[in-house]
């Protein structure tokens, strides 16, 4: 190679370092932002159903207050709601699930289908009768995903363990 060549060819690896550099600056600082608080009632509407009928329609666990619906059996069964609203990754989350039965140990989860998102059960404390609480932070997914589901894990006195999967709706 001429020498001349030697400072252009540094000069080059240099802007290339600073592109990628800026890149990964940006890309680290952008915020995400959830395009509708309730997608599922959003689908409804644009479905032609009203308000109520949403409303009305809206399996358990569904809507603005809720993170999704559990999929069990007819037995009633946990509700959970996650805050606050919109969801956001990476930030501190309210967690409350309502139990109608006896429970030693209430737990949540988030997973993603066919994905390994490592092991980030969360044990939730008793606040009142039927009510347990905890903090949980739901994982920026570095593909992009966002379909996540948590699962509620229930054991108490004279109780297999239960677990039921909720959909997370942002």
């Amino acid at each position: 190679m001429k020498p001349s060549m030697k400072p252009v060819l540094a000069g080059v690896v240099v802007a290339v370092l600073a592109v990628i550099a800026a890149t990964v600056w940006v890309g680290a600082r952008v915020r995400e932002d959830t395009v509708v608080p309730s997608p599922y009632a959003e689908g409804q509407k644009l479905n032609g159903r009203s308000d109520a009928e949403v409303a009305a329609a809206a399996p358990a666990g569904h809507g603005p207050d809720h993170g999704g619906h559990g999929h069990g059996d007819a037995a009633p069964g946990p509700v959970l709601t996650l805050s606050p609203r919109p969801l956001r990754t990476m930030r501190d989350l309210d967690v409350e699930v309502r139990w109608p039965g006896p429970a030693a140990e209430v737990s949540v989860s988030f997973a993603m289908d066919g994905m390994a998102m490592g092991d980030d059960t969360v044990r939730l404390a008793r606040a009142s009768d039927g009510v347990y609480r905890g903090k949980a932070v739901l994982v920026r997914c570095p593909s992009g995903r966002r379909d996540w589901v948590a699962p509620v894990r229930v054991q108490g006195p004279g109780l297999v363990e239960r677990q039921v999967p909720f959909q997370v709706e942002e």
